[in-house]
């Protein structure tokens, strides 16, 4: 995903060499079929997700690509027969040339590296290229209530299939996005996931059942259900693998209740919309949120926004080259808001733990890059549990 200098491509292009990204090379070594996943929000879980229910129900399968492991290092122990789960982020798509996956993914798209991609017709673009090869052999998902999924299809020509949260009696029968006929939905009916094509219905698994909290891990939960009952997992199978999946490790991974205060890790959320959506998650009691990293030109305006709707308390913790920003915003907007800046990272963390008291929770959830003191969000995510550690010794 490293941008290269512009003449460097022309000094290729000038000498007719190509130049291809790792996923486009492995793919072109790859024996199995691929279930490529890529999206602003939920790409890991939902990959995470995706491979669980194939181990399950048995199908040999491996996972790899932006969630940690290169595909190029796994792609000779794949064989014919095999599903490779792939996660992928725009960086990764912009250099693909030939490569086309089997179930082509999109989970959602919110405003999210437009310093890389401009705005955000490139960075749908990027978005979209995941379904650019694809034919009638092969399926495209998306989110039917994010409009830049469908932005994105352009002239995408695999079968459509979409997932939402919404119940099955509002949604049609028959729907065409894009001149493509939607084959057939993953939606709610009473709270039960079920598949919905035209008038037939078949149960996955009660939302309840689910291990894992939030509207969004109902939308990743739906989405993986399409995607693996394409690859011929039975929905028993799928509803069974749901209900024994715990989430992954960074988001919004909770690390225990001290005192009475409860300590989640969402160093995961590196944009806006994926803090929104963990706050959402969190609809009772007083919110000690830690926010900032590097910056990567985001609006925070809909965080704001979304807070001041909030009924409970709160109080922001900020650190990080965005924690100047931010705090303009907030002096300088209609925000009335209780906030606290600090030069680090473990300054402000730790302030945040020893200012709460019982029935608080205190959520890093930072909207925001790593880069300013981390090499990613995992180390961020690590240092993080390890101040929490550090916190409940000296209780």
């Amino acid at each position: 995903g490293i941008k290269l200098p512009e003449d460097v491509d022309h000094l290729a292009h000038k000498k007719n060499v190509e130049i291809i990204c790792e996923i486009e090379f492995a793919f072109r070594r790859c024996k199995g079929k691929i279930i490529a996943v890529t999206g602003s929000n939920g790409k890991s879980t939902t990959v995470t997700m995706i491979y669980n229910i194939l181990q399950l129900a048995g199908f040999p399968s491996f996972l790899a690509g932006n969630i940690g492991t290169p595909f190029i290092s796994i792609v000779d122990d794949i064989q014919t027969g095999d599903w490779v789960v792939l996660e992928l982020s725009s960086y990764q798509l912009e250099r693909i040339d030939t490569f086309k996956p089997d179930i082509a993914i999109i989970t959602n798209i919110t405003e999210d590296h437009l310093a890389r991609h401009g705005d955000m017709f490139g960075y749908i673009a990027a978005k979209g290229r995941i379904f650019e090869n694809q034919d009638l052999n092969d399926h495209a998902i998306i989110n039917h209530e994010n409009f830049s999924t469908w932005r994105a299809l352009g002239k995408c020509a695999s079968n459509l299939l979409a997932f939402t949260t919404e119940e099955t009696e509002a949604l049609p029968s028959r729907e065409v996005i894009n001149g493509k006929f939607i084959q057939f939905f993953a939606a709610q009916n009473e709270k039960v996931l079920v598949l919905k094509k035209g008038e037939e219905m078949n149960s996955i698994l009660p939302a309840i059942d689910l291990q894992v909290v939030g509207q969004h891990n109902i939308e990743n939960a739906l989405c993986s259900s399409l995607a693996t009952y394409l690859a011929g997992v039975p929905l028993k199978a799928i509803g069974d693998a749901l209900r024994e999946f715990k989430g992954i490790e960074h988001r919004i991974e909770f690390l225990g209740l001290v005192n009475d205060v409860r300590i989640y890790n969402d160093s995961k959320a590196t944009n806006v919309e994926s803090t929104i959506t963990a706050l959402k998650t969190f609809t009772e009691g007083n919110l000690r949120l830690i926010l900032g990293g590097s910056e990567k030109g985001s609006d925070f305006t809909p965080l704001w926004q979304f807070l001041q709707e909030r009924d409970d308390g709160f109080i922001l913790y900020l650190s990080g080259p965005s924690s100047l920003r931010m705090s303009e915003d907030l002096k300088n907007g209609n925000w009335n808001f209780n906030y606290h800046k600090f030069d680090s990272f473990d300054k402000c963390v730790m302030s945040a733990f020893n200012g709460a008291t019982g029935g608080d929770i205190v959520l890093l959830s930072p909207a925001c890059a790593s880069f300013d003191e981390f090499s990613s969000f995992e180390e961020r995510g690590q240092r993080f549990k390890k101040l929490f550690h550090k916190m409940v010794e000296e209780k």
